[in-house]
Protein backbone atom coordinates (compact mmCIF):
# COMPACT_ATOMS: atom_id res chain seq x y z
CA UNK A 1 0.00 0.00 0.00
CA UNK A 2 1.38 3.48 -1.06
CA UNK A 3 1.82 6.15 1.74
CA UNK A 4 0.33 9.49 0.88
CA UNK A 5 2.04 10.47 3.99
CA UNK A 6 4.57 9.68 6.54
CA UNK A 7 4.27 12.45 8.86
CA UNK A 8 1.44 14.59 10.21
CA UNK A 9 -1.29 15.02 12.39
CA UNK A 10 -2.85 11.64 11.19
CA UNK A 11 0.61 10.15 11.63
CA UNK A 12 1.56 7.93 8.82
CA UNK A 13 -1.12 7.71 6.36
CA UNK A 14 -1.84 5.41 3.42
CA UNK A 15 -4.06 4.92 0.40
CA UNK A 16 -6.45 2.94 0.06
CA UNK A 17 -8.18 3.76 -2.90
CA UNK A 18 -8.24 6.52 -5.44
CA UNK A 19 -11.21 7.50 -7.17
CA UNK A 20 -10.02 10.53 -9.95
CA UNK A 21 -6.22 11.21 -10.35
CA UNK A 22 -5.09 13.76 -13.17
CA UNK A 23 -1.28 13.82 -12.41
CA UNK A 24 -1.77 12.88 -9.09
CA UNK A 25 -4.26 11.63 -6.57
CA UNK A 26 -7.34 13.66 -6.30
CA UNK A 27 -10.03 12.24 -4.94
CA UNK A 28 -9.40 9.49 -2.85
CA UNK A 29 -9.87 7.77 0.74
CA UNK A 30 -6.87 6.86 2.81
CA UNK A 31 -6.27 5.00 6.52
CA UNK A 32 -4.01 6.01 9.39
CA UNK A 33 -1.96 2.75 11.30
CA UNK A 34 -4.82 2.55 13.80
CA UNK A 35 -7.75 2.01 10.50
CA UNK A 36 -9.13 5.14 10.92
CA UNK A 37 -10.70 6.47 7.53
CA UNK A 38 -10.28 9.60 6.02
CA UNK A 39 -11.84 10.89 2.27
CA UNK A 40 -9.63 13.77 0.60
CA UNK A 41 -9.93 16.16 -2.12
CA UNK A 42 -7.03 18.50 -3.51
CA UNK A 43 -8.45 22.24 -3.95
CA UNK A 44 -4.83 22.81 -4.97
CA UNK A 45 -1.44 22.67 -5.55
CA UNK A 46 1.98 24.72 -5.64
CA UNK A 47 5.19 24.35 -6.19
CA UNK A 48 6.37 23.41 -3.16
CA UNK A 49 2.61 21.75 -1.89
CA UNK A 50 -0.34 19.93 -3.06
CA UNK A 51 -3.12 20.77 -0.80
CA UNK A 52 -6.75 18.73 0.47
CA UNK A 53 -9.65 18.96 1.85
CA UNK A 54 -9.83 16.05 4.28
CA UNK A 55 -12.26 14.41 6.42
CA UNK A 56 -12.67 11.62 9.06
CA UNK A 57 -15.44 9.18 7.72
CA UNK A 58 -16.31 6.04 9.23
CA UNK A 59 -16.50 2.44 7.34
CA UNK A 60 -20.18 2.72 6.93
CA UNK A 61 -19.94 6.86 5.55
CA UNK A 62 -17.11 5.80 2.91
CA UNK A 63 -19.12 2.96 1.85
CA UNK A 64 -21.99 5.35 1.26
CA UNK A 65 -19.72 7.28 -0.51
CA UNK A 66 -18.12 5.03 -2.70
CA UNK A 67 -21.80 3.83 -3.58
CA UNK A 68 -23.09 7.03 -4.52
CA UNK A 69 -25.50 7.26 -1.20
CA UNK A 70 -23.65 10.63 -0.24
CA UNK A 71 -22.77 13.34 -2.29
CA UNK A 72 -19.36 14.51 -2.14
CA UNK A 73 -20.20 17.77 -1.39
CA UNK A 74 -22.46 16.69 1.77
CA UNK A 75 -19.51 14.20 2.75
CA UNK A 76 -16.82 17.10 3.35
CA UNK A 77 -19.79 19.79 4.24
CA UNK A 78 -21.46 17.36 6.74
CA UNK A 79 -18.52 16.54 8.42
CA UNK A 80 -19.36 14.19 11.41
CA UNK A 81 -17.47 16.08 13.96
CA UNK A 82 -18.06 19.33 12.29
CA UNK A 83 -14.54 20.34 11.25
CA UNK A 84 -12.23 18.92 7.78
CA UNK A 85 -8.50 19.62 7.58
CA UNK A 86 -6.67 20.83 5.30
CA UNK A 87 -3.43 18.86 4.86
CA UNK A 88 -0.37 20.19 2.50
CA UNK A 89 1.95 17.69 1.08
CA UNK A 90 5.17 18.82 0.18
CA UNK A 91 6.02 17.77 -3.28
CA UNK A 92 9.93 17.37 -2.69
CA UNK A 93 10.55 16.32 1.12
CA UNK A 94 8.31 14.68 3.68
CA UNK A 95 6.74 18.00 5.33
CA UNK A 96 2.98 18.09 6.07
CA UNK A 97 1.46 21.01 7.74
CA UNK A 98 -2.36 20.81 9.12
CA UNK A 99 -4.87 22.97 9.67
CA UNK A 100 -8.08 22.60 11.28
CA UNK A 101 -10.82 24.17 9.47
CA UNK A 102 -14.62 24.55 10.66
CA UNK A 103 -17.23 23.40 8.57
CA UNK A 104 -18.96 26.61 8.61
CA UNK A 105 -16.30 28.92 7.57
CA UNK A 106 -15.02 26.23 4.19
CA UNK A 107 -14.99 27.94 1.43
CA UNK A 108 -18.18 26.35 -0.90
CA UNK A 109 -15.97 27.37 -4.02
CA UNK A 110 -13.95 24.36 -3.13
CA UNK A 111 -16.14 21.51 -2.62
CA UNK A 112 -17.66 19.35 -5.04
CA UNK A 113 -20.65 20.43 -7.03
CA UNK A 114 -24.16 19.86 -5.94
CA UNK A 115 -25.69 16.14 -7.05
CA UNK A 116 -21.78 14.84 -7.62
CA UNK A 117 -21.59 11.43 -6.60
CA UNK A 118 -19.27 8.66 -7.06
CA UNK A 119 -20.44 6.07 -9.93
CA UNK A 120 -20.96 2.72 -8.27
CA UNK A 121 -19.94 1.12 -11.91
CA UNK A 122 -17.02 2.36 -11.70
CA UNK A 123 -14.13 0.50 -10.06
CA UNK A 124 -11.32 2.51 -7.95
CA UNK A 125 -7.51 2.03 -7.42
CA UNK A 126 -6.82 0.24 -4.36
CA UNK A 127 -3.48 1.24 -2.60
CA UNK A 128 -3.25 -2.33 -1.16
Amino acid sequence: MAFLTKSSLFGPLRFFEIYEEYDGARLFSCRDSSGHYFLCLWIGGSEQFDEYLTVSVSPRRLQSVRVGEVELRAAFAEAKDGQVIKLLISRDADVTKTEIVPVASLNAKLLPAAGEVLRPQRSPKTGQ
